[in-house]
């Protein structure tokens, strides 16, 4: 939790001090992170892998997706 904090301040003072405040090198950390967070939408999350199995003839897999966590469920997941 305190690493995602860091975060946020971090990407805070960089607007302020960079975009708002015309800091040059805040500026810089601004785009960077901006690229980074842009980046990581653009890719997605990776593929999990969570079985490898051989069927025989006559054999059948059926394939579930989970319904994604609420950010309630979510953050009570992480407190655990």
């Amino acid at each position: 939790m305190r690493r995602k904090r860091f975060g946020t301040f971090l990407r805070r003072s960089a607007f302020h001090r960079g975009v708002l405040g015309g800091r040059r090198g805040w500026l810089v950390v601004f785009v960077l992170l901006a690229a980074r967070r842009s980046a990581s939408k653009v890719i997605g999350r990776q593929e999990r892998f969570v079985a490898l199995e051989k069927l025989q003839p006559g054999q059948s897999i059926q394939l579930t997706a989970l319904r994604p966590l609420t950010r309630r469920e979510r953050r009570s997941a992480s407190k655990a």
